[in-house]
């Protein structure tokens, strides 16, 4: 399978930036989208998020700071790094990068091997960012499917209590089992599974009706 290619959003006022940046970039083989205008920018990003964002600090329509204060505002682009590029390297327009969530600041002249050095850096770390998401999102889903196999095995039982809100998690053992516990478990039948599944979320059982905390009920 072929790996796509990161893609970086380039916004500047300055057609001899755009110019310049992206063929810097495209030689990299980089997919590289210009714009000259952030208005228009934040249409296209949040319509097809980037990888990466490079913007310019002052620009006519709107400003590389209320810029990424939009992008930041949308659950869409949130999360995409950006870095700012400026001809103004005072300690004020730096500072207020970082404050609205800019994640470097390049200033202006600069140089080709800076720029695709610190575009690398910021798109292993956005990499390593998805992919962890990604993990803890695998072991919600388990965690879910965990939980309604075993409110179906005790489901039957009335004399049974789930009560997932009397005891927290252990904090020395992971919520989720690993796959290797998680097979030996499946093992031995649902009873085994069940019974880990238990023990990790820290559960309990007394006389009642099954439950899952709020909202959620048994027989």
């Amino acid at each position: 399978m072929t790996l796509r290619a990161p893609t970086v959003a380039i916004v500047d006022d300055k057609s001899e930036n755009l110019e310049l940046l992206y063929r810097i970039l495209e030689r990299e083989g980089y997919g590289v989208h210009p714009y000259t205008s952030a208005i228009e920018a934040l249409m296209a990003i949040a319509a097809s998020p980037p990888d990466l964002i490079l913007s310019d600090v002052y620009m006519p329509d709107m400003d590389g700071f209320d810029f990424c204060c939009h992008l930041k505002a949308d659950p869409r682009t949130q999360a995409i790094p950006l870095l700012f590029i400026s001809a103004f390297d005072d300690m004020g327009s730096k500072l207020r990068g970082f404050e609205v969530g800019g994640l470097d600041y390049i200033t202006k002249p600069f140089q080709a091997m800076e720029i695709l050095a610190r575009v690398r850096t910021h798109l292993t770390l956005y990499g390593f960012q998805k992919q962890l998401q990604a993990e803890r999102d695998r072991a919600e889903r388990r965690t879910r499917l965990l939980q309604q196999e075993l409110c179906a095995q005790l489901g039957n039982d009335p004399q049974l209590l789930f009560d997932l809100s009397a005891r927290s998690p252990s904090k020395d053992l992971p919520l989720v089992p690993t796959d290797c516990e998680f097979s030996l478990a499946a093992g031995g039948g649902m009873g085994s599974v069940v019974a880990l599944a238990a023990s990790r979320a820290g559960l309990h059982f007394a006389s009642g009706i099954c439950s899952f905390g709020r909202g959620v009920g048994g027989n």
